[in-house]
């Protein structure tokens, strides 16, 4: 048999056969000299546990054949070998609710080269189920099918590409360089990371070798002619995985400084080889588009005819900028120092709405910029787009130029040339040539609103300043600028139309808006006017209809979430937020009722909550230190935003009056609830409670034995509602010790679910049948439900407005009230 190769051999083909018992994948190089094998079992006992093995031998085409020959003959009794499929590329191999698949490209699709390297895309994807007990017994749950149609959904087909030999995921400035590239799947850029990671470590070190790494976003590659001599441009598009989302549910930053939509486009210029020294000629630029990096989003629920576009809400004071400073590190830390980032958002209003995040950002970069020294400064530049496109006799391409050009000049652009040698080389004797690398130091950051159609433009105009750029650099012209109605800038432009396109589908649901690519060209504006009328009616409809399910996909294809038959369903989530955030859900219950607090169990739990002091029995039941009950809240950094207290007069108009009145439009950091809900008011959580939970009815029994039942029934609902409240709390000290703001959110919250909870059995009270009952059920519920009201009442609307944009305050209060539904049903059974 053939020896292992020093270096891994590049696998490009394979070829999937089965037993009853097992199935074989065999990879092959291109020159079918080198061959592998996989093998995985179909009988484990755990149909979601994946049990493969890899062959370490290396066999060559007569050995493999000989080997599948001796696999059919010792399986002639149940039907031998069968062949399956041939394919491409393995995108993944992931478990569902009921079984293992491996999701294999049957059939790509040629896009373009890079630097001489072949690109592909998927033109047919097929799903090969490897372990599947109900499947084997001709059955199939609908939660399991339903999983299967949202990751169709995502549509694979249309903008995932991959290279053979070309790490995609990278620049051509770090191909080109000294680096050495590290795992595919550490980059931020591959999408199948999560589905690939049950082969990969199963297999250890050589998994990566049987896998695709999958780029989303677009690719758009042109030749061109530029003075006689032909050249390649290319445009690639490499959308983040982190933060990834649609255009309402995903907005702004992450706790953990990614932000949404956050896309990396490159522009590579190919001018074959230098004819003296056989280099390459190739130069690239850099830009980076992303959501404004703060705290901010906007209500989809609220969207109608008559507001097609939702207010934009500042979600959660951060003084600190804590999130925003983490962004623009990573920035610094991927492409180098300067970052420039270019606003496009409107400067005046007379409804403010995208001036609030101009305002803001700004004020953001001037923070940041104060504790850092000047070479590490953040460039920040405002330019209002819309006002300079309606500016009369203006060309916008022109006006945006000198900004543009400064953006520039102090990131540059990375250059592949020949380096001539110096005189004393020459006359040495016979000339050595060595490749010299300009590097681009630093990135242009552009953004708008969405990051669609201005950040297309504007990332279109920086395109057309780069490439004269590039070619003058490659010593193919001695212009320092190109004419936008030159034939190169019109390919250009059509590039940047199309890649726009296909981002603006990805994100937002439809084309990009292109009047200003569609003035340069000329066209009739009646035409474009009616064009852009039925992007927009294209676009609201997506963003009101398929949205959620676009968002599940993802969700579900990058492993933000994990089907698991003990949990509920991705679809009867109210929110995504707690997918992104990392903060878990987890019962407190036992360790509240067995934990003695200073005042000892429930009530000493509760205490300590209410009256602003850490619980050391919440600390012991969550496993952390005992420095943990020391802990003492942070004193509030400056940088308030003040607002009006919260009426006092009724408890009831309290809450009604928070129904509508909260910043974050019903959403978490990233989370918005999947359709509109009324907030409950007090008065009507009785009602709620005999709401469907779980596929049955539930409520409070009629009748309960006695006064000492109820009371009784109220302190376990009371203990359960309490420990579902205090685990964020407890998480978010130990997730984000400095986030000052999360502390006040998560007590305010606390003190809401609890206040709810204590006034829902109060007004079931009130339908009791004797006063005796009532009267020793106040004597031991009222001085709890005293304190919790006086707390509640005394909040401000800061906490709450900060409360309502970091967890979805809306979601939250639902999700408590089927929580406590549910323990209701405990007691009545009890009882």
């Amino acid at each position: 048999m053939a020896a292992a190769p020093e270096e891994q051999a590049q696998l490009v083909k394979y070829l999937l056969y089965s037993t009853k018992n097992r199935f074989f994948l065999l990879g092959r190089t291109k020159d079918r000299r080198k061959w592998r094998v996989l093998k995985f079992a179909r009988d484990a006992s755990d149909p979601r546990e994946l049990d493969v093995l890899e062959d370490p031998i290396w066999y060559s085409e007569r050995e493999v054949a000989a080997l599948l020959s001796s696999i059919h003959d010792g399986n002639l009794q149940h039907g031998g070998l069968k062949f399956e499929v041939q394919a491409d590329a393995v995108v993944g191999c992931f478990a569902l609710l009921e079984g293992c698949y491996l999701l294999l490209v049957t059939k790509k699709r040629l896009h373009g080269s890079v630097c001489g390297r072949k690109v592909y895309g998927i033109a047919k994807l097929q799903t090969i189920t490897l372990l599947h007990a109900a499947h084997l017994q001709g059955k199939e749950s609908g939660a399991e099918r339903r999983y299967k149609r949202l990751l169709g959904g995502l549509e694979l087909t249309r903008d995932f590409f991959w290279s053979y030999g070309w790490p995609l995921w990278r620049t051509v400035q770090a191909n080109l360089g000294a680096a050495v590239p590290g795992s595919p799947f550490d980059s931020m850029y591959v999408w199948n990371d999560f589905l690939t990671r049950k082969l990969r470590l199963a297999l250890g070190e050589g998994g990566e070798a049987w896998t695709a790494p999958l780029i989303h976003g677009a690719w758009q590659q042109r030749s061109l002619a530029v003075l006689g001599r032909a050249l390649t441009v290319t445009l690639i598009a490499r959308r983040s995985r982190h933060f990834a989302g649609t255009r309402y549910r995903k907005r702004g930053v992450s706790d953990t400084g990614r932000v949404a939509n956050e896309v990396e486009v490159e522009q590579v210029v190919d001018a074959g080889f230098d004819w003296r020294t056989g280099f390459p000629l190739v130069a690239s630029l850099v830009q980076v588009r992303g959501s404004i990096p703060l705290y901010w989003g906007q209500d989809a629920a609220s969207m109608s005819p008559m507001n097609p576009k939702p207010a934009i809400q500042l979600q959660q004071n951060d003084p600190h900028f804590t999130a925003t400073r983490q962004h623009f590190q990573g920035l610094a830390a991927r492409y180098g120092h300067p970052v420039t980032a270019l606003n496009l958002v409107k400067a005046a209003e007379k409804r403010p709405r995208e001036s609030i995040l101009r305002s803001e950002f700004a004020a953001a970069v001037k923070y940041i910029n104060s504790n850092l020294p000047e070479a590490e400064h953040i460039r920040y530049m405002a330019y209002d787009f819309k006002a300079a496109a309606k500016r009369p006799g203006v060309g916008l391409l022109a006006d945006i130029a000198p900004v543009i050009a400064r953006c520039l000049d102090a990131t540059g652009v990375f250059l592949c040339v020949p380096a001539p040698p110096g005189l004393s080389a020459r006359r040495a004797g016979p000339i050595n040539w060595e490749p010299e690398l300009v590097q681009q130091r630093g990135v242009l950051r552009t953004n708008c609103i969405d990051c669609l159609d201005r950040t297309n433009v504007a990332q279109f105009a920086a395109g057309l300043a780069a490439l004269a750029r590039q070619l003058e650099g490659l010593g193919l012209t001695g212009r320092t600028a190109l004419d936008p109605r030159s034939s190169a800038a019109t390919q250009l432009m059509a590039m940047y139309e199309q890649m726009g396109n296909a981002l603006a589908r990805q994100y937002g649901g439809s084309e990009a808006h292109a009047a200003v690519f569609q003035r340069q060209r000329g066209d009739w504006q009646p035409a474009t006017r009616l064009r852009d009328k039925f992007i927009s009616l294209r676009r609201a409809i997506s963003n009101g209809w398929y949205d959620d399910e676009r968002q599940d996909a993802m969700n579900l294809f990058l492993g933000h979430f994990q089907p698991r038959p003990d949990q509920p369903a991705l679809w009867d989530l109210d929110s995504d937020h707690y997918l992104h955030s990392g903060l878990g859900r987890r019962s407190l219950l036992p360790s509240i009722l067995e934990g003695q607090g200073s005042e000892g169990g429930v009530q000493g739990a509760l205490s300590d909550l209410l009256s602003h002091r850490r619980s050391p029995s919440l600390a012991a039941g969550l496993g952390y230190g005992p420095e943990y009950g020391s802990m003492q809240p942070p004193a509030f950094a400056p940088h308030p935003v003040s607002f009006a207290p919260f009426p006092t007069s009724n408890a009831a108009g309290t809450a009604s009056g928070l129904a509508g009145g909260g910043a974050g439009g019903g959403g978490g950091v990233g989370g918005v609830p999947r359709r509109r809900r009324s907030f409950p008011t007090l008065a009507s959580l009785p009602s709620l409670f005999s709401a469907r939970v779980g596929g049955r009815r539930t409520g409070l029994p009629p009748r309960m034995n006695s006064a000492s039942d109820l009371a009784s029934g109220a302190k376990r609902l009371s203990a359960a509602a309490v420990g579902r409240a205090s685990l964020d709390v407890a998480a978010c000290w130990r997730e984000a010790p400095g986030a000052e703001r999360q502390w006040r959110a998560e007590e305010a919250r606390t003190r809401m679910a609890y206040t709810q909870f204590l006034s829902a059995l109060e007004a079931q009270l009130a339908e009791a049948s004797t006063s005796a009952r009532r009267a020793e059920y106040a004597a031991l519920a009222s001085p709890a439900l005293a304190v919790s009201l006086e707390g509640f009442a005394d909040g401000r609307g800061g906490a709450w407005r900060a409360c309502h944009g970091l967890v979805g305050a809306r979601s939250f209060a639902e999700q408590e009230l089927r929580a406590v539904a549910a323990q209701v049903a405990q007691v009545q059974a009890a009882f």
